[in-house]
């Protein structure tokens, strides 16, 4: 796999694109991802089933799936309520049956933005076969 260099400044992981081999590279190189982003997956059934057998909400859910895999995760909320639920994910593990099951809960998605002039910086690494 090659991150066109054009297009690639910045990754955003996000649940529904888990970029697990960039992550890899990454972490072979002792860089951390940038952070998670959710989408409609909060209303994905594998998530919701998840949630439920946990009594938890799929944003717990995903935000744990997140750490499990070792990333940073910047949750966003301005709701008190939302905040406290957000910090409310380590007491609990999810199953290696259930990461496997929201490793693969939706297509690969991402968003990217692209900065085309530190594409000629000799530290610009995304030419990189990884």
């Amino acid at each position: 796999m090659r991150v066109n260099v054009e297009d690639t400044g910045e990754e955003t992981i996000t649940a529904t694109h888990t970029f697990h081999r960039l992550i890899e590279f990454l972490a072979q190189r002792l860089v951390d991802a940038r952070g998670i982003e959710y989408s409609n997956i909060l209303q994905n059934p594998r998530v919701v089933d998840i949630a439920r057998r946990h009594n938890k909400s799929p944003g717990q859910i995903l935000i744990r799936h997140a750490i499990q895999r070792g990333l940073i995760v910047i949750p966003k909320s301005t709701s008190p309520e939302r905040i406290q639920e957000n910090i409310d994910v380590f007491g609990f593990e999810l199953s290696d049956e259930e990461m496997s099951m929201l490793n693969t809960a939706e297509p690969n998605q991402c968003r990217r933005f692209g900065l085309k002039a530190w594409s000629k910086l000799p530290e610009y690494p995304f030419d990189v076969e990884y």
